[in-house]
């Protein structure tokens, strides 16, 4: 069996920060600094910078007036559906020192706590490296798949989703801190010096809002970073200190307990996703034991996503379990309204299933589906979840959008010339948007539907993007003659 190579610690990256970019040609002194147990302990990590993603997501319907809208009203304020997402991301020697800490130590520790008891490691699924054995890892669709073969080997069973509240930003440093030291060996009683200094970096971070830079340098929008040459927003850390510091723009960790103490550790350096997992270690080790003690059930643990798959009659102390201990073993909460309930049944005579949602009034929802990692499952067939199909039509119109008044405003320049280049330029649309940007390095969303498709050998996730290079054109054709384009 062939396996893919593990991709190597250190990735220089090429964002702008308060330090200069490294390249490849820093990784000899990078690797001899972050290996240095002596230059680890005394490193003075640097403030994150810290970004808000805002993804759109559904829209609702109004009870009142039956409109449709991305806003939604509680407890008497009007509150946005879109999905926010924190970003925390650190210099570019803090990022390395991170990735080595994580990828060459702690992780090795951890994979090898998890191959000790059997089936505790198919139980964790994010943030790791598994191989499919095809020269490949393992994705969402894999695990997804083995989710929705299980149910169908079982027939008549009930689906519980559940969901961590808040997960990075409620993490217990206490139990942190003991699951770090049991990670690097029962026998260690305190955090090594280098080890310490790490773990105090995350519990006790800084960060400096983004758009506070793009204040500060008069920067009118993000995007125009990618056309700076600049190496790093200071030039050293005489700088730093006078524009960011002696400015008061540094913020610390925000996250606070109801004893106003601080949690939470920052989303988006290379070690968090790590720390998050085996921070769950004690508690998927519960979970798993329950699960076993059940008849034929199953356990899965995305990040702060968990699904369990058992007989009905097993549900709700399942459920109960996994509430009362995430609650004991991780001082965390499960996100009652983002947990959801199914039940499957399988005809006997066609061996079709059907599917219902379990409300929490104790009634039902027909024909519900399953959502799981980005997929609807009925018992019957997989496609690609609606809300992540209809947010790769939105970005597509809204390529040809852009490019469009693009062309319009340099056909407004040369009204005195012929406007041959004042026109939509469809191949940067194909290569982000269609078939024909499939096969490239970094492919789009297309490569991932039929990577899908084939993992899931499900042709239906081929018909749902089957019309997208109809719908691309005519977009492209509906602004050209709205605009008077070229062709």
């Amino acid at each position: 069996m062939h396996v893919k190579k593990k991709k190597h610690w250190y990735r220089p990256k090429g964002y702008e920060h308060i330090t200069p970019r490294l390249s490849f040609d820093d990784y000899k002194f990078v690797k001899s600094y972050a290996t240095s147990t002596n230059e680890v302990s005394k490193h003075a990590f640097l403030p994150l910078i810290h970004s808000t993603i805002k993804e759109r997501r559904y829209k609702v319907v109004d009870s009142k007036t039956g409109r449709r809208s991305h806003k939604i009203v509680e407890k008497g304020k009007t509150k946005s559906t879109a999905k926010k997402r924190q970003i925390y991301y650190a210099t570019h020697i803090d990022t390395q020192i991170y990735s080595y800490y994580s990828n060459q130590i702690l992780s090795p520790k951890y994979e090898k706590m998890l191959s000790v008891r059997p089936n505790l490691s198919d139980c964790v699924t994010a943030y790791r490296r598994i191989p499919t054995g095809n020269d490949s890892n393992k994705g969402n669709a894999h695990f997804a798949k083995e989710v929705f073969d299980f149910i169908k080997l079982k027939g008549d069973c009930a689906v519980m989703v559940l969901d961590i509240s808040k997960f990075f930003d409620s993490l217990d440093h206490s139990i942190l801190k003991k699951m770090w030291r049991k990670v690097l060996g029962d026998n260690v009683i305190t955090l090594p010096k280098d080890h310490y200094n790490v773990y105090k970096s995350l519990i006790n971070f800084s960060y400096i809002e983004m758009s506070d830079i793009l204040d500060k340098y008069d920067i009118k929008h993000i995007k125009e970073l990618r056309r700076r040459n600049s190496s790093s927003f200071c030039a050293d850390i005489e700088d730093f200190k006078k524009n960011f510091v002696e400015t008061g723009l540094i913020k610390k960790n925000p996250f606070k307990n109801k004893s106003g103490k601080p949690q939470g550790i920052p989303q988006g350096t290379p070690l968090s996703a790590l720390l998050a997992n085996f921070y769950l270690f004690e508690f998927d080790n519960i979970v798993l034991s329950a699960i076993e003690s059940c008849n034929n059930a199953l356990y899965r643990r995305y990040s702060d996503d968990l699904v369990i798959v058992c007989d009905k009659k097993d549900a709700q102390y399942l459920q109960n379990l996994v509430m009362s201990e995430i609650s004991n073993k991780c001082n965390l909460l499960i996100h009652l309204d983002k947990t959801k309930k199914y039940v499957f049944e399988k005809d006997k005579k066609n061996n079709e299933f059907s599917v219902k949602q379990i409300l929490k009034n104790g009634g039902f929802k027909p024909n519900i589906p399953l959502e799981y990692l980005g997929f609807e499952f009925d018992g019957n067939r997989i496609l690609l979840k609606s809300s992540s199909l209809s947010k790769y039509y939105r970005k597509a119109k809204r390529g040809v959008r852009i490019r469009a008044w693009r062309a319009l405003e340099a056909k407004k320049k040369k009204r005195r010339k012929p406007a041959t280049n004042a026109k939509i330029y469809r191949q940067g649309l194909y290569k982000s948007f269609s078939h024909l940007g499939r096969n490239r390095k970094r492919g789009n969303y297309l490569t991932y539907a039929y990577r899908a498709a084939e993992i899931m050998n499900e042709p239906a996730i081929k018909g749902q993007v089957s019309n997208s290079w109809k719908i691309l054109n005519n977009q492209i054709d509906r602004y050209q003659k709205k605009y008077r384009l070229p062709k």
